[in-house]
């Protein structure tokens, strides 16, 4: 039963995808779809991997971590860590996953960069919002944030990541997603970074088809494939 839900939730996923891809005028292969696996055990994600899933987003360290020991599959999907990462977590971070969409301080870019051997790829994460209680970078200051953070060489930034005020209907957030690719363009025309900003991750199960109508390239989706979130305990 798992497997066949697993199977059918993929491809609903996918083609709602498809749709809102075609709808704006975009490719579906544009799009990556990153199956968040938050309180899912092991053997759920296996299972996801093995029914095409090739991108898998956690958000927390301690949950992936305890994951990895268990999952066969691991090195057949890109990790993408979309969490709140603290400075202190970042060792495990650059050891774990191949995406960190979560930074928001410069304090944890210049961590991130002395930590990872080669290069990693991040996104500037940002509280299109403003709310007090989310991390990211306020809209006002990324400008300054981004050219503070260029200077560390072994950060690959791909893009802005955002997680919207949690509104009753996708259209109350449609004006926080173009904010954020309005931001993101704004960044290449200054050409603050040396390759242009290409990726906006942005959009889950409730709003991500509005997200990539106004420019998603990654939409973070765990409920619409997994169900609702269930207890994951740690060995």
């Amino acid at each position: 039963m798992l497997i066949m839900n697993l199977n059918e939730n993929i491809e609903k996923v996918g083609e709602r995808i498809r749709k809102a891809a075609e709808s704006s005028g975009r490719k579906e292969e544009d799009i990556t779809l990153i199956a968040v696996t938050k309180t899912h055990p092991p053997d759920t994600l296996d299972e996801a991997i093995r029914n095409g899933i090739t991108d898998v987003g956690e958000n927390r360290i301690q949950e992936a971590e305890n994951k990895f020991f268990d999952v066969i599959e691991r090195k057949k999907a890109v990790w993408h860590f979309i969490g709140h990462l603290q400075r202190n977590k970042a060792k495990k971070a650059v050891k774990f996953f191949d995406v960190i969409h979560s930074v928001d301080s410069e304090s944890l870019a210049k961590e991130l960069n002395r930590l990872v051997e080669n290069k990693i790829d991040i996104f500037v994460e940002i509280n299109i919002g403003k709310e007090e209680q989310k991390s990211g970078i306020m809209p006002a200051d990324t400008f300054s944030f981004c050219e503070s953070i260029t200077k560390y060489e072994k950060l690959n930034c791909r893009g802005l990541m955002v997680i919207p005020p949690i509104g009753n209907n996708p259209e109350e957030v449609r004006k926080y997603f173009r904010a954020t690719a309005d931001l993101q363009n704004e960044l290449n025309k200054r050409n603050i970074f040396e390759n242009t900003l290409t990726d906006l991750s942005m959009g889950m199960t409730d709003d991500f088809e509005t997200a990539i109508e106004e420019g998603a390239t990654h939409v973070r989706i765990g409920r619409a494939i997994f169900g609702p979130r269930k207890e994951f305990h740690k060995r």
